[in-house]
């Protein structure tokens, strides 16, 4: 017996680092999503689109409150549950769709810092706390790591309903893909689409023209 604990003694120093190894390799595997990104127009699919396409199946034709989720927040102050009006979501529609075009993340493990360019920003962590998603009104929000090279966000409104955001980097970098699908609340349809970003130079952040990479 003493001589199995001797051997356990032993051994359970190299299983630990073993373990911290691991980690410290796995740690060392994840990608650094931290740049500023612009929207691929050309590559990237219209939620708009894909929008019209369920309600023309008669799948919820009212409104889109929270219909183009995606890129670190959704549409500002809820949508038609607050009662203001078509005219007033597609107006939010509009401002959310101009916010996303291009950002800035700041990536620190856990933390995941989303800044746009009209001074709005999201703070969310890879460890799986909640926080609320400010941009989207009343959304609480996870993020968490999915095989270590991919992070994924979901939200879940106080309707019932769901979005979740996979990010993932190419492999040289250079272009975040974002897939977006949407779980209906019962009112809206199903969406999946997916948005493509290429990294901007670090000679042109701070540029929004048309004339950048990606336009």
């Amino acid at each position: 017996m003493g001589s199995i604990v001797r051997i356990l003694g032993l051994a359970l120093p190299f299983l630990t680092l073993g373990v911290l190894l691991a980690s410290a390799s796995l740690a060392a595997e994840q990608p650094d999503f931290s740049g500023t990104w612009k929207l691929n127009q050309e590559l990237s699919e219209n939620p708009r689109d894909k929008m019209g396409e369920g309600m023309s199946k008669g799948r919820g034709g009212r409104g889109g409150g929270m219909g183009g989720g995606g890129t670190g927040g959704g549409m500002r102050g809820g949508g038609g549950d607050r009662g203001e009006g078509r005219e007033g979501m597609q107006e939010r529609f509009r401002e959310h769709e101009q916010r996303i075009r291009q950002f800035t993340i700041v990536h620190e493990d856990p933390s995941l810092r989303f800044e746009y360019g009209d001074g709005a920003e999201n703070v969310f962590f890879t460890d799986g706390r909640m926080t609320e998603d400010l941009e989207a009104g009343l959304l609480e929000a996870t993020a968490s790591w999915k095989k270590g090279q991919r992070i994924e966000i979901e939200r879940l409104s106080p309707q019932g309903g769901t979005i979740t955001e996979k990010y993932e980097l190419s492999e040289d970098g250079s272009r975040l893909f974002v897939k977006t699908k949407r779980q209906g609340d019962g009112r809206m349809p199903k969406l999946t689409f997916q948005r493509v970003y290429d990294r901007v130079p670090e000679a042109f952040q701070g540029n929004e023209s048309d004339d950048l990479p990606g336009s």
